[in-house]
């Protein structure tokens, strides 16, 4: 029997409808469910039931019509690791990831069951339909968007394509900044090429990005600590030393001989002024709703340990022989179940270009930080809830939220 629509977009996002329609034709048994079983690169990760929504009579059977919506199934599991997703690639060190924990190639099974007309018994039907295979991605699509994720897909010469966030391709980084860059093309290779403050060219520089060639999911390090560990192609890489800027573009090629690769790139390209930048800020780096990584340095205004406690009470050893009648290791009231947490007030001022895709940073399911003690590791960190107030002055927004250490300081125990 037919599936007789799979969803309608491919790839398409696991946070709207992932509906198939399908239909089985049965006489005299009468059809009772459709099982269909959901597979995630070929293996079986959910299996559901559904009742029929509609029948019709034709030719003597009955045709049996279902929907199925699996957004439930790939939700659950494209969800944001307890551990860094791929996408957070180590800091100071090279990325160049496929995020196979991002993205999926999704098909259905479904069979039938049948209550049986000669025995009153639930059967399974003799056959049973495969869907199409579809990309599903954990980038998500907001109401008045479109549910297409095309504009992601690159048609070389024709259709540029976007990267999997919504920060400006031209933005500020410090030379020890980290960045990333995420993207769904099928670009295999990219080119950084950097410029001394007069644009002349400094270096011209190629790289493959770790991505398999198709449309998939994948995130490359574009920081200066980030592409000094790359492996360039020809042991060319790129010289920052006296350069203003760089330019990253992503793209496809393929290596025409030792020392040449044919390059086609996208004319979206990512643009990196190199300033110079305090240290004591907070780096943070956030999963945007897109799936890829965003980063901001924000000024914070004070760092805050806060202490709970219970106290208790026992009573004195009092010696009635003794002069003083009980020692100074002795107590009466004391502290216990001593919890100790830290937390950052961050407040900035940021730019009303920088707030519309900043915004998506508090409603984000993964934050970190950049450890503020100098080490190059990353700190799991929450926002506290509240409502976030934009105040909107002359083309600038202040902003302000509270920023928790996920992991509590370690205490004794009494």
């Amino acid at each position: 029997m037919p599936v007789i629509s799979n969803p309608q977009y491919n790839p398409t996002s696991a946070y709207q409808p992932i509906v198939y329609n399908v239909l089985y034709t049965s006489s005299p048994d009468i059809v009772k469910y459709c099982e269909f079983t959901v597979y995630v690169n070929g293996t079986a990760i959910a299996t559901g039931r559904n009742t029929y929504y509609a029948t019709a009579p034709t030719f003597g059977s009955t045709e049996y019509y279902f929907l199925i919506d699996i957004q439930d199934y790939l939700q659950r599991w494209l969800a944001p690791n307890r551990a860094k997703s791929s996408m957070f690639g180590t800091l100071n060190t090279a990325t160049q990831i496929d995020n196979t924990d991002a993205y999926a190639e999704v098909y259905v099974e479904f069979r039938y069951l049948l209550v049986s007309a000669t025995t009153g018994k639930i059967v399974e039907a003799p056959s049973f339909d495969t869907s199409d295979l579809r990309i599903v991605d954990m980038a998500t699509r907001q109401n008045g968007e479109s549910r297409s994720l095309d504009e992601f897909i690159w048609t070389p010469t024709v259709t540029p394509a976007r990267f999997l966030s919504n920060m400006p391709v031209e933005q500020d980084i410090c030379s020890t900044d980290n960045a990333f860059v995420s993207f769904m093309s099928d670009w295999n290779w990219f080119r950084v090429r950097t410029y001394d403050s007069g644009g002349v060219l400094i270096t011209d520089s190629y790289a493959q990005t770790g991505g398999t060639g198709n449309v998939g999911h994948c995130t490359v390090g574009t920081g200066i600590p980030q592409l000094q560990s790359v492996v360039w192609f020809d042991a060319q890489n790129p010289n920052f030393t006296n350069a203003a800027f760089y330019i990253v573009t992503f793209g496809i090629g393929f290596v025409a001989n030792p020392t040449t690769v044919v390059f086609v790139g996208n004319p979206i390209q990512k643009i990196y002024r190199i300033v110079d930048c305090c240290d004591k800020k907070l780096k943070l780096f956030w999963l945007n709703r897109l799936g890829g990584v965003d980063n901001y340095n924000f000024c914070f205004v004070n760092r805050e340990q806060k202490v709970e406690s219970q106290v208790f009470e026992k009573a004195l050893g009092w010696q009635n022989l003794s002069d003083p009648p009980h020692t100074q290791y002795d107590f009466g009231k004391a502290v216990t179940n001593i919890k100790a947490s830290r937390s950052y007030q961050v407040k900035d001022i940021i730019t009303n270009t920088d707030a519309d895709w900043i915004r998506e940073l508090f409603a984000s399911a993964e934050v970190y930080i950049q450890n503020p003690d100098g080490s190059a590791e990353y700190w799991r960190v929450f926002i506290s809830p509240a409502s976030f107030v934009e105040q909107v002055n002359r083309g600038t927004v202040a902003i302000g939220f509270e920023l928790n250490i996920s992991q509590d300081v370690v205490t004794h125990r009494i």
